[in-house]
């Protein structure tokens, strides 16, 4: 889904505005709009357009110039750059202006190029400190830009991305100035304000408006797919239907004043609610999306350019919910591993950097601080999940605040869930707690909680940070999220470890689970495995341990240990009556199945009783196991050679030609999982023989 957030919505009020083509017969009015005539210093610093003059509002600093910032016309000079912000403590308004002649009772329109972007050295955008402008005064005058007379309109910020802007006016002089301004009242960032194609020129076409409202966006983007998305719009008049789309942000084509996409689709038909469908995409990969409309008799309306992101390859289970896992892209950026970043989150904290504040689970969490500056943003978990089932998930979150009045400080720490999948944590899809999230200052650790329907075989977990105020002091962090997965009904232990981790596993009335393996010298845990003997399992519980032989029925969470092998944990026990179970003869490389070391033909058979041979190449008492290898030479780890055997409570002599009989387990050793039998400690006497 796209990441439509707040910056997104406040770049498409400048989409309801018509950025029209225009007929090659207007006659354009402005001097040097492409800037492409020659640069000239101006009193202050920098460079700036010939016929163009700077101003600014206050006696500070204040720079102008180009890219290059040389005088020298080339391909990569050629449109005017305002810089701003805290360079030599600017935080005044600045730009530049130009008077344009016109003839009273006329109507023009107004057109350029532009990209606004900062960088960002403290926290969000905020619209009321930051920002860049476009206006109009019909008076003409270019001495005052705090003068009333000028209509202000704003430029979006995007990056490097390159948009269209026009606006209307009607002439009421012989002259009207045209004004560019970047301002910033922060201090905490710089930004760049880049203007081209400036025009301004009579119109000769009735105008079509991209219909949009503070709750309904210009353009709509909707997730059919992980690859296919529908866009829409609505427009007051009829016309076609343009969709352009590019990987890259749309920058200035080969044309001087061509904003370039490299792909589009079209429809002709003449329709006020467009629809267009973009299949095939790549996943896990940022789309810039426009829409264009035309008509006869009407000038060719484009919409702001949107973001739309495609989902990544969804994980198998959800991972990481305590955030000890990170990984550190740039220097002092450290993220969670399997979670996705949006919006400006600081990353992984400890309680070095984080005020005192001490982790709720492990040493590390996630969160942002941040002084008189706001920081918005959060991350997004995406992980595979089973349609028409309930899954729930919470999190830990706590804050710390100073300054400002209770009303000022509602920051927030939610958790959400997107039952479709979707990775826009703005689009109506999305499912948020509800309550408990408005903190009080200095709250302690808390917790809020959400659960939803899925509706596809992915779902997306979200947690988010909201500051509402740039306070004294702002921090927002969270730890521990847990994802409770749905009960499923299992008909057999195959069926159940299909299941993604976490699933809550019931198996049915019909399941015929039957134990194979009840350590004597432990507790805690069995192997069981179904009466054909398709497939076993390792089960993890408090109750007592069932005998080898019994019919049990089992509840339990799946689970992945540390070495590999799928558990059921937790589990409650019950035994219901006997019965039997065959005893499979595999060869050694057979054992296990596709995971482990080397080559491993044949189908998965972790958990599952099997009869192995061979000679006994190392027995290591102090360990508690021993090596048999039947020629395939398996990797053991440590350099080793063969299958482990654990926890048979038999003693063969190196070189003794052997069977044994027990469960497929698995070891991690030297980062590869090698191939473990966990015997039945001599309670079987025909489970060993010595040839």
């Amino acid at each position: 889904m796209q990441a439509l957030g707040s910056l997104m919505r406040a770049a498409l009020v400048i989409a309801l505005a018509a950025a029209v083509v225009m007929p090659a017969a207007a006659q354009n009015v402005v001097v040097n709009g492409d800037f492409e005539s020659g640069w000239v210093t101006n009193p202050i610093n920098g460079w700036v357009g010939q016929a163009w003059t700077v101003w600014k509002t206050a006696p500070a600093a204040a720079f102008w110039g180009m890219p290059n910032n040389n005088g020298t016309l080339s391909p990569n000079n050629d449109y005017q750059r305002l810089i701003g912000g805290n360079i030599q403590s600017s935080t005044i308004g600045q730009g530049i202006v130009q008077a344009v002649p016109t003839v009273p009772g006329t109507v023009y329109d107004f057109d350029f190029d532009a990209a606004f972007a900062f960088i960002l050295w403290g926290g969000d955008w905020d619209p009321w400190l930051t920002g860049a402008s476009f206006g109009y005064d019909l008076t003409g005058q270019t001495s005052n830009p705090n003068a009333t007379s000028i209509v202000w309109l704003p430029i979006a910020l995007k990056g490097d991305v390159w948009d269209h802007y026009h606006t209307r006016f009607t002439a009421v002089g012989a002259q009207t100035s045209i004004w560019f301004r970047s301002f910033d009242g922060s201090g905490q960032r710089t930004q760049l304000v880049d203007i081209d194609n400036v025009t301004v020129a009579p119109a000769t076409a009735s105008l079509i408006t991209i219909v949009s409202s503070p709750t309904v966006p210009a353009v709509r983007i909707t997730q059919l797919t992980p690859t296919s998305f529908r866009i829409q719009w609505t427009t007051d008049v009829a016309c076609d239907s343009k969709v352009e789309y590019d990987t890259t942000p749309p920058g200035k084509g080969a044309d001087e004043g061509v904003i370039a996409f490299a792909n589009s689709k079209s429809d002709p038909a003449l329709v006020t609610e467009h629809s267009i469908t973009l299949t095939g995409l790549a996943l896990d990969t940022r789309y810039y999306v426009r829409v264009v409309s035309s008509a006869p008799g009407y000038k060719t309306v484009y919409s702001g350019t949107v973001i739309l992101d495609t989902p990544p390859e969804p994980l198998e289970n959800f991972r990481n919910g305590s955030f000890e896992e990170w990984a550190e892209p740039s220097p002092g950026q450290r993220h969670p591993l399997y979670w996705r970043k949006f919006g400006v989150v600081d990353g992984i904290r400890s309680i070095a950097d984080m005020w005192g504040v001490t982790a709720y689970d492990g040493t590390y969490f996630v969160g942002s601080r941040g002084s008189y500056v706001t920081k918005n943003g959060g991350y997004y978990q995406h992980f595979k999940a089973v349609p028409g089932k309930v899954y729930s998930a919470r999190v830990k979150y706590k804050n710390f605040m100073v300054g400002g009045s209770a009303a000022d400080q509602p920051d927030t720490v939610n958790i959400g869930i997107d039952p479709t999948g979707g990775i826009n944590p703005d689009a109506p899809s999305v499912v948020w707690n509800v309550g408990a999230d408005l903190m009080a200052p200095n709250q302690p650790w808390s917790e809020v909680s959400v659960e939803a329907l899925s509706e596809t075989d992915v779902i997306t977990v979200f947690v988010r940070f909201v500051q509402k105020f740039g306070l004294n002091f702002n921090l927002t962090v969270a730890d521990l999220v847990e994802v409770e997965l749905p009960q499923y009904d299992a008909r057999s232990i195959g069926d159940a470890r299909a299941q993604a981790d976490g699933a809550n596993i019931t198996f049915l009335p019909e399941a015929n689970l039957i134990v194979t393996v009840s350590p004597i010298s432990e507790t805690g845990y069995f192997y069981m495995q179904d009466a054909d003997g398709t497939a076993g399992i390792r089960v993890e519980t408090d109750n007592p341990l069932p005998p080898v032989g019994a019919k049990v029925s089992v509840t339990g969470k799946l689970d992945t240990n540390g070495n590999g092998e799928r558990v059921l944990r937790n589990a409650t026990v019950s035994v219901i009556g006997t019965g039997t179970t065959p005893v499979w003869t595999v060869n050694n490389k057979n054992v296990g199945g596709p995971g482990y070391v080397g080559t491993a033909a044949g189908a998965e058979n972790q958990g599952l009783l099997v009869r192995v041979f061979g000679r006994v190449t190392e027995f290591n008492f102090l360990e508690g196991y021993f090596l048999i290898d039947d020629g395939s030479g398996v990797d053991a780890g440590e350099g080793k050679k063969g299958i482990r055997v654990i926890k048979a409570e038999v003693y063969p002599s190196v070189g003794d030609y052997i069977s044994i009989v027990g469960a497929v387990s698995s070891q991690i050793i030297d980062g590869k999982k090698v191939r473990v039998i966990h015997g039945r400690e001599g309670t079987i006497p025909s489970d060993f023989v010595t040839y």
